[in-house]
């Protein structure tokens, strides 16, 4: 695959300074072109901007503008003067915000427990002694604890091109065998992540609840149980039992993501072992060189904006390109099928129910052929002061604190 040296967009971005404006023009329609332009990294700036560390404030469009940015401490918002609120982007509540991403997350609770801080939160599950601290707070402030689902999915790939997951009867035992329940258990529970066997997050756009991989299996349903008698008729007839497989895992990864994945193929009959990638080597880009042929290793998506199509075009032919570690494929998984249903959806407008419908079918599609192991989807849990109220969270954003207000 040839990349160019550099990109050219003259021609695609007319900028009009007397009428303000500016003009977009794509070579192909695209249904979540204006997802695209609501991120960070599509925000409009002057010509001249660097690179960081910023020498100089930017330009700010929104009801606050930065008041203080250093390296080490936070980051300080004040009342934006030239801001005038209209339709879609509302006036902020707080005089001022102030954001440390760096503190200790312990000291951040007590500070928000004894009033000295409004809101702290994030995906606590990571850590066992937050996890049990923030247990023991639900029972005191189940008020102030709020708990929102994030469009990420936890998920095992399974290489298609190298057996034994080669053979689709081995990847669907896995789906039947594992018991996702368990890996939820491992971030804390059910108050950190819910079981799924499906590649879409809930609350998504073509999002329909489907897991055929479980004792109680049933459209809607919402049960995970494990089906290891069928998971091992499946394998005695794949003719793979006894096979040597070698779980992946590294930087960013530990070793706690992976060595469930060991216990489940140890127990369906592989000879399995882990093997962790050294610190130097970025685990993603290894996986994805299809030259080094690893068969299983956990991963995470994580959609920049709520459209299906960044979750499910990863699967499509096209999506995997040999011998290139910045593909997504990971399974290096190809579904005509699936394909041409997500062809179809991808050519309708964003919010067009017809679209949602459409990618639910690819969805289904692709966990009935078990392109990857689903296993859970994480939660975000915030803990917000007596005197916080009006919390609301994007999905895209994150915690709105402009639309917080203290009382």
């Amino acid at each position: 695959m040839t990349r160019p040296t550099h990109c050219d967009l003259s021609a695609g971005v007319e900028v009009d300074d007397a009428a303000r404006t500016i003009t977009f023009r794509l070579i192909r329609p695209d249904p979540a072109f204006l997802y695209k332009l609501a991120l960070p990294n599509a925000v409009a700036v002057p010509p001249d901007t660097g690179m960081v560390p910023l020498r100089r404030t930017l330009p700010a469009t929104g009801p606050y503008m930065i008041a203080g940015l250093s390296a080490r401490g936070p980051l300080r918002l004040a009342r934006n003067p030239r801001f005038r609120p209209v339709d879609g982007r509302p006036d902020g509540y707080p005089d001022a915000i102030t954001i440390d991403c760096c503190a200790d997350p312990e000291r951040a609770l007590r500070a928000v427990q004894q009033g000295r801080a409004d809101v702290v939160g994030g995906d606590f599950g990571l850590d066992p002694s937050l996890a049990r601290q923030l247990d023991a707070i639900a029972t005191r402030f189940a008020s102030r604890l709020h708990t929102t689902p994030v469009p990420v999915t936890r998920f095992a790939f399974l290489n298609t091109h190298v057996p034994p997951f080669d053979d689709l009867d081995v990847r669907r035992a896995l789906n039947y065998a594992v018991d996702r329940r368990a890996f939820a258990a491992v971030v804390g529970g059910e108050r950190y992540a819910q079981a799924t066997c499906q590649f879409l997050p809930p609350s998504f756009p073509g999002y329909r609840p489907y897991c055929p991989y479980t004792a109680a299996a049933g459209v809607g349903r919402r049960s995970f149980v494990p089906d290891l008698a069928r998971a091992r008729r499946l394998i005695a007839r794949s003719h793979t039992r006894g096979m040597r497989v070698t779980v992946l895992t590294g930087r960013p990864l530990t070793d706690a993501d992976a060595r469930p994945l060991v216990t489940l193929l140890d127990r369906l009959g592989y000879r399995a072992r882990l093997r962790v990638l050294p610190e130097r080597v970025d685990y993603y880009r290894y996986i994805a060189d299809s030259r080094h042929r690893a068969q299983i290793g956990p991963a995470g998506w994580l959609s920049d904006y709520p459209a299906a199509s960044g979750y499910l075009t990863l699967f499509r032919c096209d999506a995997f390109v040999p011998a290139d570690s910045l593909q997504s494929n990971f399974s290096e998984f190809c579904d005509r099928s699936a394909d041409r249903i997500a062809r179809r959806a991808s050519h309708m407008a964003a919010g067009d129910t017809r679209a949602d419908e459409l990618w639910a079918q690819v969805d289904k599609r692709v966990t009935d052929q078990a392109a990857v192991l689903p296993l859970i989807n994480p939660k975000a849990v915030f803990l917000v002061s007596r005197r916080a109220g009006n919390f609301q969270y994007s999905q895209q954003r994150g915690v709105l604190y402009d639309q917080l207000w203290l009382h």
